[in-house]
């Protein structure tokens, strides 16, 4: 679960457009059992992203508490992209393999 607080007071920020959690998608890691490996925040503060343990990307607006995009970066759905055909995200099937390997290992 994602908590907000104010780092001099350790009090909820003012500014939030939610009074109550459950108004927002900050239960979206509970909901899916996965927890968060980092956090990063967009250089105005509008916006942070996420990556998790269950290799999505979500990309949260601040103020609100919304998550506004997911991302799907897991080696189940690389391999869907592959198969595709795609030219867009289709790699050199060795370039491929040898990416897989690397994603394996971490």
């Amino acid at each position: 679960q994602i908590e907000y607080w104010d780092a001099t007071t350790f009090e909820p920020p003012r500014n939030l457009k939610w009074e109550l959690k459950m108004d927002t998608d900050l239960f979206e890691l509970q909901k899916t059992k996965t927890y968060a490996l980092s956090v990063h925040f967009s250089h105005h503060g509008k916006y942070f992203a996420m990556t998790s343990k269950d290799r999505t990307v979500r990309v949260y607006k601040f103020l609100t508490g919304k998550m506004i995009c997911k991302y799907d970066e897991s080696l189940k759905n690389a391999q869907q992209l592959q198969r595709s055909k795609n030219p867009l995200y289709h790699l050199d099937d060795i370039e491929f393999g040898r990416r897989m390997a690397v994603e394996r290992e971490i």
